[in-house]
Order: structure tokens, then C-alpha cells, then sequence
């Protein structure tokens, strides 16, 4: 009998792989937990869309997270784009429309990643930020109570302003240019807060970003960097809601 040459294939997923995915669950619960703390009601209604839509931004943001630190072969990374937009178009034609749409805006800054921008993709910073911070929490809230709130909008904006700070290495290649423009929008976070949550906590977030700036001078390896970034957000989300 004649054996069976089954095709090879040339790009498997190392181990370090594991670290994006691990990098992409931390920063796909951030803006859940943060949704949640303004819902009366986090289980009990529309559970299959609330996991439908996790699963789907948690392979976004692993697809964004792996261009921007392993660079794996795309013949290997293309097919997994293919569950998120599957999941969302799903969501479209389920009559939840503005869920999908805001849905499909995270691919934004995963598509940011393949154009020449030479290691100042503003864009990708800007798009990744709020679709983390501002779009994916709207989006939670939204399907659990059919309406969204200008409290939840505020925070939102807050933590997205933060994430533009904490990964602003990531995306862009600091210079002295660069570092001012990081300074201004931290004095504009902290009098942000102030305004927002008239609390002692407003003084976290400027504490926050400058020891942002720091970890990537400890010369770590790419993921790990990232990893301990979307430590200080999580940590930026978790101060908004114990106001």
C-alpha cells in the first residue's frame, strides 16, 4: 500500500505565540470589566451575543497584538481573521447592528500594521486605543441593555487617552518630538480626571504613564514589554470604577 505524503507545513505556531494570545485575553477583558461595572445586569441577558462578541475582539486584538511583536507569516495568520469577521457578520444580520459595526472598526488598526509607516502608525495607535478603551465597552453595555450612557462614553474616552500613553512606544518609535507630545496628553489626562472623577485617584493615571515610559528602556523582549504595558491598563481601567 502506498504511503500518503500529507502536506507540510511551514509555518506552525511557536511558543511564542503564547504570549500575544495571553496579551490579547488580558486587553480583551479590560473593556468587559469596565462595561460591567455600569451594568446592574452582567449574566443574566443576551450571554451567547456577550460571548459571541468576546471571542471575536479577543482574535482581533491577537491578530493586532502578533503583527505588532512576532510579525507571524500572514498564510498562517489570514485564515484566523476569517472567525472574528464571520462572528460579526453573524451579529449584523441577528439585529445587532451597531454591535457588528463597532465590531468591524477593530479591525482597523490590525490593517493599520501592513501599511508603511515606518514605526510611527499614529493611526493604529490612535484606532487601537479606542476600539480597547472607548468602542468595545459601548458595544458590551450596549448588548446587555439595548442603550448606551454618557457616563460609560466618558470613562471610555479616559481609558483610551491612558492606552494612547502606555502604548505609545509600541506604535511609535519615541523621539524628543514624540516624548513632548506624550507629556501634553498626560497633563490633559490629569486635568481630564480630575474634572471626571473628583477623586484622589485622578493622581494614578500621570503615575501610570510615566512609568509607561520607563519599561521600554528595560530592553525586554518584545511580548513581555507589551504584556507588563497591558498590566498598567488593566490597572488604568481598574481605578475608573472605584469611583
Amino acid at each position: 500500500m502506498n504511503k500518503i505524503n500529507l502536506p507540510k507545513f511551514n509555518y506552525p505556531i511557536e511558543k511564542k505565540s503564547y504570549l500575544p494570545a495571553i496579551n490579547a485575553l488580558l486587553l480583551s477583558v479590560v473593556p468587559w470589566y469596565l462595561s460591567s461595572h455600569f451594568s446592574s445586569e452582567i449574566f443574566s441577558k443576551h450571554l451567547s451575543i456577550q460571548i459571541l462578541f468576546f471571542l471575536a475582539t479577543f482574535m482581533v486584538n491577537f491578530l493586532t497584538i502578533d503583527r505588532l511583536t512576532n510579525k507571524t507569516n500572514l498564510r498562517l495568520m489570514a485564515p484566523l481573521a476569517i472567525i472574528p469577521i464571520l462572528t460579526f457578520i453573524i451579529l449584523l444580520f441577528s439585529e445587532n447592528t451597531y454591535v457588528a459595526l463597532l465590531g468591524l472598526l477593530s479591525f482597523v488598526p490590525f490593517l493599520t500594521t501592513f501599511l508603511p509607516f515606518e514605526q510611527k502608525n499614529g493611526v493604529g495607535l490612535l484606532t487601537f486605543s479606542l476600539s480597547v478603551g472607548t468602542l468595545a465597552p459601548l458595544a458590551f453595555f450596549y448588548i446587555r441593555n439595548g442603550f448606551v450612557t454618557s457616563i460609560l462614553l466618558k470613562m471610555g474616552l479616559l481609558l483610551s487617552l491612558m492606552i494612547i500613553v502606555i502604548l505609545f512606544a509600541i506604535f511609535i518609535k519615541t523621539s524628543f518630538k514624540f516624548a513632548i507630545f506624550a507629556l501634553a496628553l498626560t497633563l490633559i489626562i490629569t486635568i481630564f480626571a480630575f474634572i471626571l472623577l473628583k477623586s484622589w485617584t485622578a493622581l494614578i493615571y500621570p503615575i501610570l504613564a510615566v512609568f509607561s515610559w520607563f519599561v521600554p528602556k528595560l530592553h525586554l523582549p518584545r511580548n513581555f514589554t507589551l504584556l507588563v504595558l497591558i498590566a498598567l491598563i488593566g490597572l488604568a481601567s481598574f481605578f475608573i470604577t472605584i469611583n
